[in-house]
């Protein structure tokens, strides 16, 4: 995961403007494509995703405390590496294993 662009989102407020959910290779993949508050877009992938929970969502949605924890040091399972949550509207949240961020 690249730690400099994980911080552009991290803690902030972001406007969601695509959101997909599938399943590959058997596993729970979401993307999402994203405009942070500085006006960038960014999309990005989470692989292996659990417990995914979505509240009250609508197109376009804005999460505005977008909270990444990582669960490497705690010895999770795989598939719970990171805690991704809206932290002020508990829009969405979920776990998973792999974040891949690019522009």
């Amino acid at each position: 995961m690249n730690e400099s662009k994980l911080s552009e989102i991290n803690g902030k407020s972001v406007l969601v403007d695509n959101l997909c959910v599938q399943c590959e290779n058997g596993c729970l993949e979401l993307q999402m494509r994203c405009v942070t508050e500085e006006n960038k877009s960014l999309f990005i992938v989470f692989r292996n995703v659990s417990k995914l929970n979505l509240s009250d969502v609508s197109y376009p949605f804005q999460i505005c405390g977008f909270e990444i924890k990582d669960n490497n040091f705690y010895g999770y399972e795989k598939d719970s590496l990171y805690f991704i949550n809206d932290y002020e509207d508990n829009a969405i949240s979920f776990y998973c294993e792999i974040i891949e961020i690019t522009n």
